[in-house]
């Protein structure tokens, strides 16, 4: 149907509102755009001016940040000078004052960029100088920095830009880096002060301006210009009191402000190492002439969008009515099929009936994938720590697509938590009491990690629990160059504060088993910040398992990887950081180890130590076995290497051998250590304090078993013989250990020791035995018999004597009366 055929016929009403909808919906955005072009246009450009100032500003810090590192290692490594220390303790000495002033000067001709370094010491007030002569203080204008140093008393004191004039007239500019002398001990011998160039920062000025038109300025903290730069003719220098505001400004986040009467772009830098800042400051009145072109540009493009639009709109109305009827028609033939009222007019109420029940049947199954994608999530990511994608990319980015998983790019960590004391919550818990709380454990895991960044977490384990955190809001230096210091505790999201400690290799090792390697490049410190960060989300995990759960959490990472593929290492590795659980059991917070490692160390078991434990607990002396289990605790804490299982396997070993002691003296175990046991108990403790204390316990028990065994023989002994004697009478336990001088429990221990049974069934025995006889030779009634062995009444001595012998005494002396007949007969 070609324009002159449509427009012969009459226009359908739905068609006219499609097309001047769809009219309306284009020209107003055109009209709006030819409005806000202007200053759209205005801000892209001003905004790429922005970005190219920023982009310098970070080029240039970083490279200036690397010479005052520079500088001030430099200045480090002479105030920790032993010569230089020397010296200032003995500064009338010409020798060491000439080999100190040999060596500064050596330092400053290797270094273009430092001006001078002078040595002041306080005792002499002596100032050496690498390009003067020595002198006193006060001497010349350059001295005065000695004033400054002493007045600020700090390790490092960074001076701003001073004038100064040479000896040939010559005017010319330094700042100065001072360190305290000697670096970092409390005495004060002196300073070390280098003087370096301001060319020197004006050459990173001059190479950061993008264009003519920028000024680039170096401040410092207080506001005041170190150095400036002006591609364009000579600017007045702002005030310290205008940088400040600027300062100001930007911390407020504003970027337009106006200097020198006349509205500029500003972009201020990150403090550098000293607190310095770059700043950039870009004229914007340059930018009219600009405009005028774009202005004529987006007119033009206005009319032939309001042009295109007519043509547009008239397409989209014929493209949009089409299906419409073409849908309405169809809906008619569905309800001509189903309905009882085949003869009505249908319209797009019908349809949506009819989407209405397609959306009611995807509800259903939505919300039976929703249930269950929670397992399916909890499925991948173990698959992934599992590696059972192969490292395969393209398997996993399916997989990601098909549970709909936010995007996961960068790199990333795992995040390993493990629930303490899991066995003993094993024995108080329920199995569904326990999976209740580890799913609470996972979803407060998730719910810290999650704070604007994607994770994914799963159960690996009956008391683990991954976490896999993308690595890009947690910085991570390279595989390869694992973190060697760090924070183990940062200031906690909860409100709380924790307590920073250093660690070595792993956060968790010994103080004293590492030497620290000492940090002086830019990427090793920032190494260091990956694990502050972890520790504070590794805080904030725990402070939350604390007060919601009753149980704390140990919690391990591994190292960055690049994908998602290679997370299974980072998996193994914060598995294996988990391990060093044993040896620190005051460390919620462990992370891998760094390049500094254990010394190495051959492995063999302490036999002399067992032997040692043995020999004290067969001669009952505890305090000596007590000794021996700390002689092994100090053994192994010494070997940090050790596997988990090398430790049980000891301790074991140790069980043994007391096990030994108490079966060489003709007991049971049990008689020791009482029900349960003894091994499947050492496995429920975690560390190696915990092992100890366990272990010490038992030595104590197996101490006590022996020394009672020695002096239980005697006692036993007259315990027989008391009951020998007095069975007759009403005597109980308490009485008999009484008359042989022993507490009830230790008597009834020992006793049934040494004879299989408890005092109790000893005299109940002797007393059946006592009355059979009485039942065979007498004619005795049973209440007298029942007095004879010690019962009150005969009711009872019957019932006793049923429950032993399976008759009562009266058909005993019947069976007996019938043997004894039967005998005779013969």
């Amino acid at each position: 149907m070609n324009v002159r055929r449509f427009a012969a016929r009459k226009p359908n009403k739905l068609f006219l509102f499609y097309f001047l909808s769809f009219f309306i919906v284009i020209l107003v955005p055109v009209l709006l755009l030819g409005v806000s072009s202007y200053r759209l246009a205005y801000g892209s450009i001003a905004g790429e001016i922005r970005s190219g100032n920023e982009n310098a500003i970070g080029q240039t810090g970083a490279a200036l940040d690397r010479m005052l590192e520079e500088m001030l290692s430099l200045s480090i490594q002479l105030g920790l000078d032993g010569r230089i220390y020397a010296t200032s303790q003995n500064a009338e000495s010409s020798y060491l004052l000439n080999d100190v002033k040999d060596r500064i000067s050596s330092l400053a001709s290797e270094h273009g960029y430092i001006h001078s370094i002078q040595i002041y010491f306080a005792e002499s007030k002596t100032i050496l100088s690498s390009d003067g002569p020595n002198r006193k203080t006060p001497g010349q204008p350059i001295d005065q920095w000695v004033v400054q140093a002493e007045a600020g008393r700090s390790n490092v004191l960074w001076l701003p830009t001073r004038s100064f004039v040479n000896q040939d007239g010559n005017a010319y500019k330094i700042a100065t880096i001072v360190v305290k002398l000697p670096f970092a001990f409390p005495e004060t011998t002196g300073y070390v002060a280098i003087h370096f160039n301001e060319d020197e920062l004006n050459a990173y000025l001059r190479a950061m301006h993008s264009d003519n038109h920028t000024q680039a300025y170096l401040i410092d903290e207080s506001g005041a210009v170190l150095s400036a730069f002006s591609a364009a003719e000579p600017q007045r220098i702002p005030s310290a009191s205008e940088m400040g505001g600027v300062l100001r400004a930007s911390e407020r986040g504003e970027r337009k402000l106006k200097m020198d009467g006349a509205e500029s772009l500003v972009s201020v830098g990150d403090p550098l190492l000293n607190h310095w800042r770059l700043v950039s400051v870009t004229p914007l009145r340059y930018l009219d002439d600009k405009l005028s072109y774009i202005r004529n540009v987006i007119l033009l493009i206005g009319l032939l969008l309001v042009s295109l639009g007519v043509v547009i709109s008239f397409f989209l109305s014929r493209t949009l009515y089409n299906p419409i009827k073409l849908l309405i028609d169809k809906t008619t033939r569905f309800h001509k099929e189903l309905s009882a009222t085949p003869g009505k007019e249908h319209s797009l109420k019908d349809v949506s009936d009819i989407l209405d029940q397609f959306y009611s049947s995807h509800r259903k199954l939505e919300s039976s994938y929703n249930a269950y994608h929670p397992h399916l999530v909890s499925r991948f990511v173990n698959d992934l720590l599992s590696d059972k994608f192969n490292e395969s990319a393209p398997e996993i980015e399916q997989a990601i697509a098909e549970l709909q998983l936010p995007i996961l790019s960068g790199s990333f960590v795992v995040m390993l938590i493990e629930i303490d004391d899991y066995a003993k919550y094993k024995e108080r818990f329920s199995p569904r009491d326990l999976s209740l709380l580890r799913y609470a454990v996972l979803n407060i895991a998730q719910e810290t990690a999650s704070q604007g960044r994607p994770c994914l977490s799963a159960e690996t384990g009956d008391n683990r629990i991954a976490v896999l955190l993308g690595a890009s809001a947690y910085p991570w230096p390279p595989d390869g160059a694992h973190t060697e210091t760090a924070e183990s505790w940062a200031e906690s999201p909860a409100g709380g504060s924790w307590t920073e400690s250093p660690a070595k290799g792993l956060a968790a090792m010994p103080a004293e088993t590492f030497a620290l390697t000492p940090i002086d490049t830019a990427a090793e410190r920032f190494a260091v910040e990956p694990t502050r960060e972890l520790s504070a989300l590794a805080g904030a995990v725990i402070e939350s398992i604390r007060r919601y759960l009753p149980f704390s959490v140990t919690i391990s990472f591994g190292t960055r990887v690049e994908t998602l593929g290679r997370v299974h290492v980072s998996y193994r590795e914060a598995q294996e950081a988990m391990r060093h659980k044993l040896w620190n059991p005051g460390e919620p917070i462990l992370f891998p180890e760094g390049n500094v490692r254990p010394a190495a160390f051959e492995y063999f078991y302490p036999a002399h130590l067992e032997k040692t434990l043995a020999n004290n607990l067969r001669a009952g002396n505890d305090e000596e076995a007590v000794r021996a289990l700390k002689e092994v605790r100090e053994w192994l804490l010494a070997r940090p290497s050790l596997t988990y299982e090398n430790v049980i396997r000891i301790y074991n070993r140790l069980v043994d051998a007391m096990i030994d002691v108490v079966t060489d003296i003709g007991l049971a175990w049990e008689s020791a250590y009482g029900e349960g046991n003894v091994y499947q108990e050492l496995t429920r403790h975690e560390t190696v304090r915990d092992l100890h204390e366990w272990v010490v316990v038992v030595a104590g028990r197996v101490a006590e078993t022996v020394r009672g065994q020695t002096r239980g023989s005697s006692k036993v002994n007259a315990a027989i013989a008391f009951i020998a004697d007095r069975y007759r009478e009403d005597i109980s336990v308490e009485r008999i250990a009484d008359a042989v001088e022993l507490t009830p429990a230790y008597l009834s221990r020992i006793f049934k020791q040494a004879t299989g049974k408890t005092v109790l069934e000893y005299l109940t025995r002797l007393r059946i035995d006592h009355s059979k006889r009485l039942l065979r030779e007498t004619s005795l009634t049973m209440q007298d018999i029942s007095q004879q062995v010690g019962y009150n009444n005969a009711n009872s001595f019957i019932r006793f004597f049923r429950k032993h012998e399976g008759i009562t005494p009266g058909e005993y002396r019947k069976l007996q009366e019938q043997a004894a007949d039967n005998e005779a007969s013969r």
